[in-house]
């Protein structure tokens, strides 16, 4: 019944191995007054022989407390009394007989000690008068706000937070709470409306947190401290400032992002950490992605050039090609992958049938260009444009070569929407044609969204806005799992509400499955 407890025993070691003695499993023989104590070096955690000795000695003998750094030195001097070690094969009892009789019981004895070289990490209280120096003198410092009355922060703070700093021992992150209640100027400051919650600071500057949530373990935590401090060899805050004077020359050279707020504004304020922790994300893409911030009213040539009708409003920018930003603006993982979306061609070209057939068959809304061989004309360049329009809905490829539309049954200038291969269901063809395309990209992101449905595709939260936005609407939402194990149950539910929607194609009804978890609090 105890051995469940190891798998957090575990996960801590992995986190770092160095501060722990040992760890094993220990049998008790009822005839037998001294347990004995096999270690867990063979469960590749990263005992020594010797550390798992110490902790042996103590099991053996009952020791409460052990002083585990010199009694470790005589071992390694005079040799260990009790049990013979060969390398790093389990410690084996001087008498096998030890073993034999009664029941057996097991109990795991797990002991964690700061090594001699180690050090402790001091979790520090913060004021107003301490915090702001605190945090620009920190590499990186983790804050854990609290209030005296949430009992969340009391346990959050005791069992995750308090470990995770004694584990980070002497390493360069500064671990500090720091109680709302008492320290208003800082709470206002950095809009904290929730705890526990943590904040992140180097040198001063605050980034969001995107780590494990409050129900996971001390190892999670421990371990996304580490990889924020390794971020620290990339540049600080690489959100360009863009000005009246050089605006063109940057939006017209590259994909960039563009913010556009002013400092008394609180959402900006909110966004500002997130958009420079996206920043520093999307820096280490190849080629770079770039975001910038236009402060207003500084910057009023540049503002009276577009419609700001509120802030923070984010603009993209594709070789001056002005687009709006639908992506999300909560978490800087979520404008990170917009922005990956944007990256790269917008149609991909397709030289063979095989080519346009691996292309279609796909778990995604597939658009395909039949072209004829003059790869400069007016329609080409608009489909591609119109690829702009819908990256984050369908991806586009075309083809000027007249065996491969031959090949697919289409004509050349003819342009066909395919849907999820597995969400066609026995009453639909699979896709839609259109026959006379307009060379007009906004005109043919209408189309694909228009035939982009089947007739019953899945709502995401990327295509809810534009492709399921039509009412009268009618979801059925369950536990989605395309994998081989899921499939059957899923692809059974879909036909089922497949096999009613037919009887309503003519009615204006939309019918679409989505996957419950992504919609929970559209649910409640």
């Amino acid at each position: 019944r105890k051995i469940s407890y190891s798998s957090s025993v575990f996960s801590l070691v992995q986190a770092r191995p160095s501060l722990l003695t040992g760890a094993g499993f220990c049998t008790e023989n009822p005839s037998n007054p001294n347990p004995i104590f096999l270690p867990l070096w063979d469960m590749a955690v990263g005992f020594s022989p010797l550390s798992a000795a110490a902790l042996c000695y103590c099991a053996l003998n009952r020791i409460k407390r052990c002083n585990f750094g010199s009694w470790s030195a005589k071992v390694a001097r005079e040799g260990f009394p009790q049990f013979q070690l060969k390398g790093s094969e389990a410690a084996k009892p001087r008498s096998p007989g030890e073993m034999a009789g009664g029941r057996r019981s097991v109990l795991v004895v797990v002991c964690v000690v700061l090594l001699a070289t180690g050090g402790v990490c001091e979790v520090l209280e913060l004021t107003d008068s301490s915090f702001q120096s605190t945090v620009n003198e920190a590499e990186l410092a983790a804050v854990l706000f609290h209030a005296p009355w949430c009992p969340h922060c009391h346990s959050y703070l005791s069992d995750v937070f308090s470990p995770a700093a004694t584990l980070l021992g002497s390493e360069d992150i500064t671990m500090a709470t720091l109680d709302i209640d008492a320290a208003k100027e800082v709470q206002t400051k950095y809009v904290i409306q929730q705890v526990p919650s943590i904040r992140l600071f180097r040198k001063g500057q605050m980034f969001p947190y995107e780590g494990p949530r409050q129900q996971v373990g001390v190892a999670d935590l421990v371990m996304y401290l580490r990889e924020e401090r390794d971020k620290q060899g990339l540049e600080e805050n690489p959100v360009i400032t863009l000005t009246n004077d050089n605006f063109d020359d940057i939006t017209t050279s590259e994909l960039i992002l563009v913010e556009f707020y002013t400092d008394l504004c609180v959402p900006c304020q909110r966004l500002e950490p997130i958009f420079a922790d996206a920043a520093r994300q999307l820096q280490r893409e190849t080629p770079p992605i770039r975001l910038g911030r236009v402060q207003i009213p500084d910057q009023m040539k540049v503002a009276e050039r577009f419609p700001l009708e509120g802030y923070p409003l984010l603009i993209f920018f594709r070789r001056g090609t002005q687009y709006n930003y639908t992506g999300p603006k909560e978490t800087a993982s979520g404008i990170v992958e917009y922005m990956r979306q944007q990256a790269g061609p917008s149609s991909i070209p397709l030289e063979q049938t095989v080519d346009v057939k691996r292309f279609i068959n796909r778990r995604a809304i597939s658009v395909v260009g039949y072209f004829h061989e003059d790869t400069d004309s007016v329609l080409l360049r608009e489909f591609r444009e119109s690829g702009n329009l819908v990256r984050t809905e369908m991806e586009l490829g075309h083809t000027h070569q007249r065996g491969v539309a031959g090949g697919m049954g289409q004509d050349p200038d003819t342009i066909v929407i395919y849907h999820p291969v597995h969400l066609v269901s026995p009453w639909e063809t699979g896709h839609s044609v259109i026959s006379s395309p307009p060379s007009n990209a906004s005109q043919l992101r209408q189309l694909y969204l228009e035939h982009a449905r089947p007739l019953v595709g899945q709502m995401t939260t990327g295509n809810h806005d534009n492709l399921y936005s039509h009412r009268p609407l009618l979801v059925a939402y369950y536990d989605i799992d395309w994998s081989s194990d899921g499939f059957k149950a899923t692809q059974y539910w879909h036909d089922l509400v497949a096999s009613a929607a037919r009887d309503f194609i003519t009615s204006g009804v939309v019918f679409a499955i989505a996957n419950e978890e992504d919609f929970l609090d559209d649910l409640r």
